[in-house]
């Protein structure tokens, strides 16, 4: 793919093409029909012009969903190299989180402000592709609870990077209609890397044998697990596009759906309602499968290194089909439908495992695959529910990332706690 393709599909120009009546088709914004209502641009002549840039997207997600779902298998192995708790392990993902939200905030403004380059979106996808690989060479090499950290702020950087400009061209491009099941395809995407992550790392974990969970998850641990015969060992050492202002003079904001005002204080208020929801959706999301391999290990269960796999892999194989369906299903079923059973489906799960997910494996497999097809869902339908009635292709682009990364911060901390703490044991 080249550069000059590249640059081309970034450029957003007024028009793709003309019918056969010899009209233009104009890009991803909306035109007036005869009798003033919104006429939607067609799909086809859009995915000709920006394919390139879909493709690039689409593998960056995939690299995103890849490197942040790789540290919950390896956890048991890191928090061994460097002689802490697993419990401590759990700032970690708080300093990536705080770090993401900052780096998100960061790029939303960019992306606001710097609108005059083509290569800017090209160069954030490429600068957060490039953070994500110095993590993962990094964390393997750290020996100290401080060197993970730094390697998981620059991870958290990268990932921030990522998530806010990709979401942001897709809804930019095609609109905030056509870009749903463009949207869920990107977090389809995510998924697909989450799901490879522990297949690939599967075969390693199995090569260094069981983890005692005494060692790593606290003495709670140390009586149920006693039979296994725990070792330590060293781990891995071996466009120019520019965002549509909606705000206007008279302090209301355009719907981006139905064009309607309101006013900028229920904007607001959607704002930061929306935020909220995305602190406590992806800090839930986050700290399950951080440590659902940790879990797996350290509670009542006992599993093995190659059961406890396997509990991630079902997880992510009910994110993946969940975010595979989204595709299609977004199309035919309106954001807040789809939100409403995502939730109930999400409560229904985490009801049975918390019940009775560390006394029966086979729960905590149907509990863990059934979580993962309930809340894959949730964070792209989220977004375009926005997208509909907001423009997020400015500044509002972080809202999702900065909840995401709040939540980020502290759930996975506290379900480290959670997990080393007696009650759980």
């Amino acid at each position: 793919m080249s550069s000059h393709c590249l640059q081309r599909c970034c450029k957003k120009e007024n028009t793709v093409g003309v019918d056969s009546s010899g009209n233009h088709i104009e890009n991803s914004e909306e035109k007036d029909g005869s009798d003033g209502s919104k006429v939607q641009p067609e799909l086809r002549p859009l995915l000709a012009r920006y394919w390139p840039l879909l493709v690039l997207s689409w593998c960056m997600e995939l690299s995103l969903g890849a490197a942040i779902s790789m540290p919950g298998p390896t956890l048991p192995y890191l928090a061994l190299k460097v002689s802490e708790p697993i419990e401590r392990l759990g700032f970690m993902f708080t300093g990536s989180s705080l770090t993401s939200c900052l780096a998100a905030w960061l790029t939303g403004l960019a992306l606001a402000r710097l609108t005059d380059s083509s290569r800017v979106k090209l160069i954030g996808l490429l600068l957060g592709n490039g953070l994500l690989v110095a993590a993962l060479i990094a964390t393997p090499s750290a020996d100290s609870l401080a060197g993970l950290i730094a390697a998981q702020c620059t991870m958290g950087a990268g990932v921030a990077v990522i998530s806010t400009v990709d979401n942001m061209l897709v809804i930019y491009l095609f609109g905030p209609i056509l870009s749903r099941s463009l949207s869920h395809f990107l977090h389809f995407c995510v998924g697909l890397g989450g799901f490879l992550a522990p297949l690939l790392a599967r075969p390693f974990l199995i090569s260094m044998g069981d983890v005692d969970g005494g060692d790593v998850c606290g003495g709670s641990s140390s009586g149920i697990c006693s039979s296994r015969n725990g070792t330590r060992f060293q781990v891995f050492d071996e466009m120019e596009i520019a965002p549509q202002p909606t705000d206007t003079d008279d302090g209301t904001t355009e719907t981006i759906s139905t064009g309607a005002k309101i006013s900028n204080r229920r904007k607001w208020t959607i704002v930061t309602l929306f935020v909220l929801f995305y602190v406590l959706h992806a800090g839930q999301e986050s700290g399950f499968w951080s440590y659902l391999y940790s879990f797996g290990v350290c509670s009542r269960l006992c599993l093995s290194p190659d059961q406890a796999s396997l509990l991630s892999t079902i997880f992510f194989v009910g994110y993946l089909v969940s975010r595979g369906s989204g595709v299609l299903v977004s199309r035919l079923v309106q954001p807040s439908v789809l939100l409403i059973a995502q939730l109930t489906g999400c409560l229904f799960a985490t009801s049975l495992l918390a019940s009775w997910g560390d006394a029966q494996a086979a729960v905590a497999y149907t509990g863990a695959g059934l979580y993962g097809l309930c809340i894959a869902m949730v964070f792209p339908t989220g977004i375009t529910w926005l997208a509909e009635r907001l423009d997020v292709t400015g500044a509002l682009s972080s809202t999702w990332s900065v909840g995401t990364y709040i939540g980020a911060s502290t759930y996975p901390l506290a379900t480290g706690y959670l997990i080393g703490a007696d009650s759980v044991g």
